[in-house]
């Protein structure tokens, strides 16, 4: 049977604060009795296979919105203030993690968005990138690394320097060609805000996927990346509205 999607969503938010694998996030699942509550299962509850997590991950990556469940979380913990002064502590755990064993890399990305919860845009693109090569989650960390890099979870604008290393970081990703042309329209559209709202100077000379870090340069480049996510849409409305959107 199908996993209801809010269960799902509860277990995807548990396991990113815990810090887990899938598998141990599952067995969380069935043997940890505030995430039975949390999840909102009975107490006899067998939980679901770790495969689920991965597939609802592939989804989300593949939307237009790859942090909505993570986006909805900040929502509530901003307007409550349930989590005030834990972001810290949770950062030194996940450091002290990886200064004693840097290979597990959930440490890495517990620490990144704790950096990005404190508004360390360096701290975070730092703890992705000591996820190593050799890890399975290394194109993961890549991918949240252009993000943070033209700081789609923050609110300072990214310096030129931010979007061309977030440009070259997606060029060097294995991520098929869907990914890669969402993923740049993501740091593409960054960068034309950045600079139309004033916030980024134009620089002639910084070249962004093949065109130069100027408001013309970049609505080029999105134009292309338009038109390469309108190829692999997946029904007509949203081919016509990409295509639109590149005229």
């Amino acid at each position: 049977p199908s996993v209801p999607a809010d269960v799902v969503a509860t277990v995807v938010v548990l396991q990113a604060l815990e810090g887990l694998s899938d598998r141990d996030a599952l067995r969380a699942l069935v043997t940890d009795l505030r995430w039975k509550v949390a999840a909102g299962l009975s107490l006899d509850d067998e939980g679901f296979h770790p495969t689920v997590l991965t597939l609802w991950r592939n989804k989300l990556r593949a939307s237009q919105n790859p942090e909505r469940v993570f986006d909805a979380v900040r929502e509530v913990v901003a307007e409550t203030g349930v989590l005030a002064g834990k972001t810290r502590r949770a950062a030194d755990l996940y450091a002290e993690v990886i200064g004693v064993d840097s290979t597990y890399v959930s440490a890495a990305f517990g620490l990144a968005r704790c950096r990005v919860e404190d508004g360390d845009r360096r701290g975070a693109v730092d703890a992705y990138r000591a996820v190593p090569p050799s890890s399975a989650t290394y194109t993961e960390a890549q991918v949240a690394t252009a993000r943070v890099l033209v700081g789609r979870d923050q609110d300072a604008a990214p310096t030129a320097s931010d979007i061309a290393a977030a440009a070259s970081t997606i060029d060097a990703a294995r991520i098929d060609s869907a990914a890669r042309a969402r993923l740049a329209t993501e740091v593409l559209e960054r960068a034309l805000v950045s600079i139309t709202s004033g916030a980024l100077p134009e620089d002639a000379g910084a070249s962004i996927f093949g065109n130069p870090l100027t408001e013309k340069g970049l609505r080029r480049s999105l134009e292309s990346s338009y038109r390469d996510l309108a190829r692999v849409a997946s029904t007509p409305a949203e081919r016509f509205e990409l295509v639109d959107r590149a005229n």
